[in-house]
């Protein structure tokens, strides 16, 4: 057994050493740890930036699509639902309407009413003029209604010249004046032709 001894210089020198080498290898170590916590990062945003730039692309996308959807589906509630001619309700809408409203004024216990309307002497207009001449006389008709009715009341063309309105919680008497002022309207209205006037 051998039992060395040094002296408290060679130990304060020999620690020295030793703390370098410790530091320098600290030193080292967290040298390469920021290094790659550093590329990691920056390697994470330019990805972020990636993806926000694809989300943005999508988005825009999206938006596009969807603004393209909802114009779609407002044609095809247009062409579903309102008279291409008269740009009233069609036979199918006025009657899911009406229908609507029959519920209501059941459960409510009020009146419903439904006046029915057809143009005397269409087709001889129709024979005589042409049907150019027919489409103009039913747009010109529904114009007079429209401007007769309210907003609760259901305007609807059933086929040819044949209309119906729903009236909700009006008594008879109002709709007779109703009636009599589409009819008085319609009476005086003319419509001019190059040659006459229907």
């Amino acid at each position: 057994i051998s039992l060395s001894t040094t002296t408290e210089r060679n130990l304060i020198k020999n620690s020295k050493k030793t703390m370098v080498i410790f530091n320098l290898i600290v030193f080292v170590i967290m040298f390469f740890i920021f290094f790659f916590i550093y590329k990691n990062q920056s390697l994470i945003n330019n990805q972020n930036e990636l993806l926000n730039k694809r989300v943005e692309r999508r988005t825009k996308r999206l938006r596009f699509a969807y603004k393209k959807i909802s114009e779609k589906n407002k044609e095809l509630y247009t062409l579903a639902n309102i008279d291409s001619l008269t740009k009233i309700r069609n036979r199918r809408s006025f009657f899911i309407e009406s229908e609507e409203a029959l519920k209501i004024a059941i459960k409510k216990n009020h009146n419903l009413c439904v006046l029915m309307i057809d143009l005397d002497h269409f087709k001889s207009i129709n024979d005589k003029h042409g049907h150019a001449i027919g489409d103009m006389v039913l747009i010109e008709f529904c114009v007079i209604v429209n401007l007769c009715l309210d907003n609760q009341a259901i305007f609807g063309r059933i086929g040819g010249e044949e209309f119906c309105i729903t009236f909700f919680n009006k008594d008879i008497k109002e709709i007779n004046d109703i009636a009599e002022k589409i009819r008085e309207n319609c009476a005086n209205k003319q419509i001019l032709l190059e040659k006459n006037e229907i």
